[in-house]
């Protein structure tokens, strides 16, 4: 129970520092792949649902411990 809460806090934290890093321009880490602007795309056309499921899950773990 524990562990999916952090896991799911983790992702939530990359989702949001993913989405940070393309606003500034794209990471030398995702420079060489194909993907990185569809990546980039889906993370800021999406990231109230990525937030919102997120919250939710968290909430439901949350109420759960």
């Amino acid at each position: 129970m524990a562990i999916g809460f952090i896991l799911i806090f983790v992702l939530l934290i990359v989702a949001e520092l993913l989405k940070g890093l393309s606003a500034n321009g794209t990471p030398p880490v995702l420079q060489k792949y194909a993907w990185q602007m569809d990546l980039a795309y889906v993370m800021w056309s999406s990231i109230a649902h990525i937030r919102m499921i997120c919250f939710v899950i968290l909430a439901a773990l949350l109420w759960q411990m």
